[in-house]
């Protein structure tokens, strides 16, 4: 029988494996402009880190589990170095000024604490022409 140590090294070494893959598809799906699958992809990541790698906490979990229930809400995952830190969304442009108003209201009420949070504008990124 497998002590409790191997088994967490175990998923913790299945959630890098997974998230390896997920990269690579992560890529292909950028280069195909497949924001949906990409947002699956966002998703997985999260539930990896919060299943298997367990680092996330429950302020991350209600704001990606949240983000579920909205249609336009592509895809979420926690970002930064685990236990804290900050959740990426990938939301349709039209409704980001409701999201925010929303998951701010409810992210107080629960949690007695104001989130924060930025809007990001997703640019062609960095190009050389030679």
């Amino acid at each position: 029988m497998k002590s409790e140590f191997q088994k967490n090294i175990f998923k913790r070494a299945l959630y890098v494996i997974e998230e390896q893959k997920r990269v690579r598809d992560a890529y292909k799906n950028l280069l195909d402009n497949d924001m949906i699958s990409l947002g699956k992809l966002m998703y997985e990541s999260h539930f990896g880190l919060k299943n298997l790698y367990e680092v996330s906490c429950k302020e991350l979990d209600f704001l990606v589990e949240y983000s579920t229930m909205k249609s336009y809400v592509i895809g979420s995952r926690m970002m930064g170095g685990g236990f804290g830190g900050c959740v990426i969304n990938l939301i349709d442009k039209d409704e980001t000024e409701g999201y925010i108003k929303n998951i701010s209201r409810r992210y107080q009420e629960k949690f007695s604490i104001s989130l924060g949070c930025h809007i990001i504008d997703v640019s062609e990124g960095l190009k050389l022409s030679i």
